[in-house]
């Protein structure tokens, strides 16, 4: 984990959850990071980031310098990224309560795109 605390998708069991594929790097992520920040303002809790080929100190530093703090999972050399088969980052998954992929947005995300993806998961 990016935060140095255990991550596990049972910490929302019975929960639909928002997983985020992000980077430091990645330029839509910081895009997308002004409307990711206020869909946890509606919804805190419900989000799960994947930290894709990054440091820990440059994911930290992307959390604290945009204002988007959740759980994330650091993944530095794409295992996870591989076995969701994501085309790339930003990647966004809307999982409903028994955690199966119901939406995916690919690219950097807006508000509406987050609500619309949401409504679909707890729907």
């Amino acid at each position: 984990p990016v935060t140095g605390k255990k991550v596990s998708l049972a910490q929302w069991k019975g929960k639909a959850l928002l997983v985020n594929l992000w980077g430091s790097w990645c330029h839509p992520c910081r895009d997308e990071a002004k409307e990711l920040r206020a869909f946890l303002g509606r919804h805190p809790g419900t989000v799960l980031g994947i930290d894709v080929e990054d440091s820990k100190v440059g994911a930290r530093g992307f959390q604290k310098r945009y204002g988007v703090r959740f759980p994330s999972i650091f993944d530095p050399y794409d295992e996870l990224v591989m076995k969701l088969k994501a085309p790339g980052t930003p990647t966004t998954y809307f999982l409903d309560r028994k955690h199966r992929i119901v939406a995916a947005l690919y690219g950097a995300g807006k508000l509406a795109l987050f609500e619309r993806g949401w409504k679909l998961a707890t729907g």
